[in-house]
């Protein structure tokens, strides 16, 4: 989700796309990449080959806990490199915003399982509608695709028996106010 959101604001009309020279983008679009989908997709790969994880779905929440610490740990690291090039804090705090998510995530798993698909749509929706009503920037279609997204995303967990309604509302709310309230303390 860090990677959409990296990629709706850098396509807007706001200063946060105006500032950054067409080498900085690569830049920060290859350290959001690598921390945030790269290096915990290839932990996963090698947790399901080592045996430590079943499958790529972690349908138990006990599966779960070390994927959550790897990403949460990958998250911080693209936070604390994205802090060191000259951009807007507002691209190193997409990801601080969705380790805190995710750290909130690993809490919650260790009595209850929550969609971690919803906690990641719920947190994106949270963070572009933060970020439309603070600069005024016109976010309204990409929120719109977002919530269709994130219905069916839902749907289809509940169809897959992966959650119950409960777990999907929960991920989507807890991600929302999160990253919303992040973006307003924080930036």
């Amino acid at each position: 989700m860090p990677i959409y959101g990296t990629f709706i604001l850098l396509n807007t009309s706001s200063y946060l796309s105006y500032t950054i020279f067409p080498i900085l983008r690569n830049t920060l679009y290859i350290v959001v990449l690598f921390s945030t989908f790269l290096m915990p997709a290839i932990t996963f790969l090698f947790m399901l080959r080592r045996k430590q994880i079943d499958s790529l779905e972690m349908q138990t929440r006990a599966e779960r806990n070390m994927p959550y610490i790897s990403t949460l740990l990958f998250y911080l690291a693209g936070w604390y490199l994205l802090n060191k090039l000259p951009l807007p804090r507002a691209f190193g705090n997409i990801l601080l915003g969705a380790a805190l998510v995710i750290f909130i995530a690993f809490l919650i798993n260790l009595r209850w399982k929550i969609s971690i698909h919803m906690l990641g749509l719920g947190g994106l929706a949270g963070f572009l509608f933060a970020f439309a009503t603070m600069f005024t920037i016109e976010l309204a279609i990409p929120l719109a695709l977002l919530m269709a997204v994130a219905g069916i995303t839902g749907t289809a967990r509940m169809y897959l028996d992966a959650h119950i309604p409960s777990q999907i509302y929960a991920g989507f709310l807890i991600g929302f106010c999160v990253e919303w309230l992040f973006v307003y303390i924080v930036i």
